[in-house]
């Protein structure tokens, strides 16, 4: 039987993930995406992303997870590009603090090894790092740095040696379904397949309509900056990601450095300073003085070396997000024949391989063999 023609709207990091997944499984796939490969507008860029097998957003997450790990070796393997760096990961909080608390719940639950460290043994394993002297800290050794802009550029190749035709500066802008097919509309050509998987990010009110999928967009300042210090000694294989936890609830995450870095990303993911509203066409992505030194002054509670430094490069970051922070991904709830994936900010990286291999399942058989029911479109 004949695999179905499929068009992917949207190619960051699940439409390409998608794309690749279809292309390998023998569809022609038609790729949309309206920016250039790998552009910096959207939620799939930004140098690293973390993934951790003591994951806690949702316990029906953990498969996904867990069966990521596998799947991004095996992304590595068929592209023979490195998408993953092994990093331990700190957590630092107030006793009692939400995340440290949350951290060790989940490392429990799943036997994942775990430490508990005071703030001197912290400082005795990383003289790098000076938590507050009544903190503690939450170490997880299996963790790792993911590289989006390179997940990106890699399946978009895969899906390319694939046979998939891949459009870029393409906007869409209309689509429309009949119960034989879809067809896709952008300025200047007109696409029709058997199946649409729309994967917006932050387009998605634009891209849509009438699935009363509720994103929220929001503006999130990242900032790097060099530590006045040794930069080996902040490489991943001697120093940790991070998080730090204040007693007000804040909290601030960060990156050691990867191969060929020398500026450690932090962004506030928690409280106050964490984000604000916005849209795609209105968010701005300059970051002012203000916004970028005060995140620098917050690590640096952590990292003495970060004190008194300046940002070096900021952005200010659109992530796309559902009211109960899930994903949402299945069939359109009007369109038998389009499916959706969205609302994967904050974080859904980690997942790109397990979502591409989902979003495959339902474009060609309507269903998926693992249980996605949690990322129903129809739950709102």
């Amino acid at each position: 039987m004949a695999q179905p023609t499929v068009i992917v709207v949207g190619l960051g990091g699940m439409g390409s993930a998608a794309a690749a997944a279809l292309a390998r499984r023998g569809c022609r796939v038609i790729g949309l995406e309206q920016y250039w490969p790998t552009h910096d507008l959207g939620s799939s860029h930004g140098e690293s992303r973390v993934i951790r097998q003591a994951y806690f957003s949702d316990p029906a997450h953990v498969p996904f997870v867990q069966e990521a790990y596998s799947l991004w070796e095996q992304l590595e393997h068929d592209t023979g590009t490195k998408l993953l760096t092994p990093c331990d990961a700190l957590i630092v909080g107030p006793e009692g603090g939400q995340e440290l608390k949350a951290s060790t719940t989940v490392a429990e639950q799943l036997g994942t090894p775990y430490e508990v460290l005071s703030s001197a043994e912290v400082s005795r394993r990383w003289p790098t790092l000076t938590p507050p002297p009544s903190s503690l800290s939450f170490v997880d050794h299996s963790q790792g740095i993911i590289h989006p802009e390179a997940t990106v550029s890699a399946n978009l190749q895969l899906a390319a040696d694939h046979g998939a035709e891949l459009h870029f500066d393409t906007p869409v802008v209309a689509w429309t379904t009949t119960a034989h097919g879809v067809t896709v509309q952008t300025p200047t050509d007109r696409f029709s397949a058997d199946h649409l998987v729309i994967t917006p990010g932050a387009w998605a009110t634009d891209l849509l309509a009438g699935a009363a999928v509720p994103i929220e967009v929001r503006r999130v300042v990242q900032v790097w900056a060099r530590p006045a210090a040794d930069l080996a000694s902040f490489a991943a294989d001697r120093h940790p990601r991070f998080a730090l936890e204040d007693e007000e609830g804040r909290v601030a995450s960060g990156f050691a450095l990867s191969a060929g870095q020398s500026l450690i990303k932090m962004a506030f993911i928690k409280g106050p300073d964490a984000s604000t509203s916005t849209t795609p066409s209105t968010a701005e992505r300059h970051a002012s003085p203000d916004e970028t030194q005060r995140v620098i002054e917050f690590v640096s509670q952590l990292i003495p070396a970060l004190r008194g430094q300046i940002a070096e490069r900021s952005r200010g970051c659109i992530y796309a997000m559902t009211p109960d922070d899930n994903f949402v991904i299945g069939p359109h709830p009007e369109h038998a024949n389009v499916t959706i994936g969205a609302g994967f900010s904050v974080h859904g990286f980690k997942f790109v391989p397990v979502v591409g291999e989902i979003l495959a399942d339902l474009a060609i058989d309507g269903r998926s063999k693992r249980n996605i029911d949690v990322f129903s479109p129809t739950r709102f």
